[in-house]
């Protein structure tokens, strides 16, 4: 191969820069002894599964930016399966002086290592995403078409907020088509769009967005995000509204455009090296999102243009809080993130965990005694050993701990070689490496253990405390933090980290008001998350006690029910989409984490609605119709009882359920799940009248789910096992109808030919 081929496919190798520092102070104290981008997540570090992410994606070249600990990234990287691959190359660059994304910029532009376009994102974002590669290609192909084109920002549909202003004509709409001189100045009427839906509580502020597209070249025209006082001059928002004012002027030269309110920032922008010398250029750049797009879109830098791809995502969030590693770490112990779970070790490094039922992850030589509750959702590390009595749910444990007798976790994630004493009880927690608790403590939600902190005999922790060994300070004791024999003190930030900051991917925040925003967002995120309880968990302080509050079982089916029914009226009589299906689970998985529910009673939810919506009901009382005209209908009137004949429900369920195929395959993702949904339609004899024994619409249903694939013959026949053994009345009587007698043989003949055909071969 010529020299000059060489230099060429060196040229077009896909690069990539991580933002292992977020310029931010959400997880300090921790980050003060390891750096954001190490932080164990399900036990693998967060590092990982962007660097998996980016390689998957056939990025070949990686540039990890660090302001400090880079001597710990480059350890990490050495020793990780990437450290001597032929497939990546991976290299720390680091920078002391910088204090915002935009002087990691700088100074990667002073480095020159940045031969062609690259993909820019912050090392905390996790995400299941494929199609990076494709959307580099894309950014390539405009930039040679228009090479004005200096940056592609990408972004996700919000299943939380899918509002969508539609394309309109512009000239017809807002201006004359030949405007009088000054008929853009200031005096001229400020269109305003009002979306439907309140603003999304589910992502941080600054994911939130209004934009104005061109959709000839899907060129960013403009953008803004909900949350705080006009990042842009011409931008007016309303703050606690969805109205958005935005100047005609950007629709000039356009004659079409699309303003989108239902898009949330994904962090990840595909760059042009010409972005760095802009960058170099403009010291007065801070960030992307509000320095050098608002630059570009206020015609400052003239003769530049953004370009915007919008993406539909299985999974997608940033590491931000300690609430979002809360919600992100049971993600990840709940599939979503899949093939980025615990049992594939696509990092290289720790165990290969053997999987068991309920999502519960254990290392080949983890040590559990026989008396050890593992309920769901957890992960046990290495070398870790779990004594008599101990309680797991929700949880994940890092390698080489020890937890003592009686001990009770519920969503504590624990990290490496942590020593937890006997009658404990963990809720809502982090508790870093090196961490000692003494027995009889009890760690309350919201609390932060720091590296090395010691906790000592029968102290209760205050709830939301973080707790830390300042540096240098190794024998402090602070008695009402950590107890008479701890080792800790309160961590309180300083001045400079009381500031809002700028976020790694933009949006300047408005700190005029007398309480910060980032106190307001914290006490948002330490609540819930969109609904979503994260280190305030719903559940009792003290496991073993009665709960003070008990779970609205009624208000999460109604939840279930309407998100499920919304999206049948949105396409009645058609078979789901891929898409659809995607962001309705990933909404009915929200309410799972948000009322700490299962994925069996998520599909009673979705039974309850197809039944109810083939009855002619409906899960909610009317809403009035959109101000926006035909494109949205108001909620048909609500009916109490059903208005359809049996024989007409029983066909419109059997459509239903073929046509939602989709949503019961993602979540009947299990036998045992599988059995709970095959019970549950049964229990619906007693609850619908159309499910009544003597109408036969049970075995019609269960047929009906095997032939598509959601239940399979075993579960079927596992059940019929069950239920002949319990003597319950009603499972005994639909065990003699001659038409489920009949579906229950054909099945046995199935397994039998299988068998004689699997003996053959």
């Amino acid at each position: 191969m010529s020299k000059k081929k060489q230099t060429q496919e060196k040229l077009e190798r896909f690069q990539a820069v991580v933002l292992a520092d977020s310029f931010t102070h959400d997880l300090k104290p921790v980050t003060y002894d390891c750096p954001r981008a190490l932080l164990p997540l399900c036990n693998t570090p967060i590092l990982d599964y962007t660097i998996e992410l980016l390689i998957s994606n056939g990025i070949e070249e990686i540039f990890i930016f660090c302001s400090s600990h880079a001597d710990k990234l480059e350890e990490h990287i050495k020793k990780s399966r990437w450290g001597n691959s032929t497939e990546v190359t991976l290299r720390v660059l680091m920078s002391k002086n910088c204090e915002t994304p935009g002087d990691a910029l700088r100074h990667i532009h002073a480095q020159d290592v940045i031969r062609s376009d690259f993909v820019l994102l912050p090392a905390d974002v996790i995400t299941n995403f494929t199609q990076l590669k494709q959307l580099m290609q894309v950014h390539k192909l405009r930039r040679e078409d228009d090479p004005s084109f200096l940056l592609t920002v990408v972004f996700q549909e919000d299943p939380a907020n899918s509002t969508n202003v539609p394309s309109f004509p512009s000239s017809a709409t807002l201006y004359p088509t030949s405007p009088a001189p000054g008929a853009f100045g200031s005096a001229d009427p400020q269109p305003t769009f009002s979306t439907t839906s309140d603003m999304p509580a589910d992502k941080m502020p600054e994911e939130r967005t209004a934009v104005v597209i061109n959709p000839a070249n899907n060129q960013l025209l403009g953008y803004v995000p909900w949350y705080h006082i006009p990042t842009f001059q011409d931008f007016d928002v309303q703050q606690g509204t969805t109205d958005v004012t935005f100047p005609v002027s950007l629709m000039k030269d356009v004659p079409n455009v699309t303003v989108r309110s239902d898009l949330v920032d994904t962090n990840i922008v595909l760059c042009s090296p010409e972005l760095l010398m802009l960058f170099k250029e403009n010291f007065d750049f801070f960030d992307i999102k509000n320095d050098c797009i608002k630059g570009i879109l206020d015609e400052e830098l003239l003769g530049n243009k953004i370009g915007l791809e919008i993406v539909q995502l299985r999974f997608l969030e940033r590491v931000r809080s300690f609430a979002y590693y809360s919600l992100l770490s049971q993600a990840v112990l709940t599939r979503w993130t899949f093939p980025l779970v615990p049992d594939i070790p696509f990092s290289g490094r720790g165990p290969r965990y053997h999987t068991r039922k309920n999502n519960i992850y254990l290392s080949p030589d983890c040590l559990l005694d026989r008396n050890v509750t593992i309920e769901q959702d957890s992960i046990i590390g290495s070398g870790s050993a779990i004594n008599n009595g101990v309680t797991i749910a929700n949880s994940s444990i890092g390698h080489n701990c020890r937890i003592g007798e009686n001990s009770k976790l519920d969503g504590a994630f624990v990290w490496d070689n942590v020593k937890i004493g006997k009658n404990c009880t963990l809720h809502g927690c982090v508790i870093c490496q090196d961490c000692v608790i003494e027995d009889n403590c009890i760690i309350s939600s919201g609390t932060v253990l720091s590296v090395g902190v010691h906790i000592s005999e029968g102290h209760i922790t205050q709830e939301g405390s973080k707790i830390y060994i300042p540096d240098g300070e190794d024998d402090v004791v602070q008695e009402d933090a950590v107890g008479p024999k701890g080792k800790g003190k309160i961590w309180e930030p300083q001045e400079e980290e009381l500031r809002v900051d700028v976020p790694a991917g933009g949006g300047a925040p408005d700190d005029s008001d007398d309480e910060s925003l980032t106190e307001r967002m914290e006490e948002l995120l330490m609540d819930h998350v969109g609904g979503m309880p994260i280190i305030k968990s719903t559940g009792p302080a003290v496991l073993g006690k009665e709960k003070e509050e008990e779970d609205d079982d009624a208000h999460f089916l109604s939840e279930v029910v309407q998100t499920v029914q919304r999206g049948i009226e949105a396409g009645e009589g058609e078979k789901w989409s891929k898409d659809k299906v995607e962001n309705t689970t990933l909404e009915i998985n929200g309410l799972k984490f948000a009322f700490n529910k299962t994925f069996s009673d998520c599909l009673y939810g979705v039974v309850d609605a197809v039944v109810e919506y083939a009855e002619g009901r409906h899960a909610a009382p009317p809403t009035p119709a959109s101000t926006s005209g035909s494109h949205t209908k108001a909620t048909p009137p609500f009916q109490p009882q059903p208005t359809r004949s049996i024989k007409e429900t029983r066909t419109q369920t059997l459509k239903l359920i073929e046509n939602l195929q989709g949503v019961f395959q993602k979540l009947a993702n299990s036998a045992d799940i599988q059995l709970d949904l095959v019970q549950y339609i049964v229990s619906c004899a007693t609850k619908y009248l159309v499910f009544s024994i003597g109408e036969n619409t049970i075995p019609m249903v269960m047929k009906k789910l095997y032939d598509i694939d959601i239940i399979t013959d075993e579960v079927i026949l596992d059940w019929e096992q069950k239920a002949t053994s319990r003597n319950d009345p009603i499972e005994q009587e639909l065990l003699k109808k001659p038409l489920f007698q009949a579906f229950l043989e054909a099945l046995k003949e199935d397994d039998e030919e299988e068998e004689e055909e699997e003996d053959e071969d």
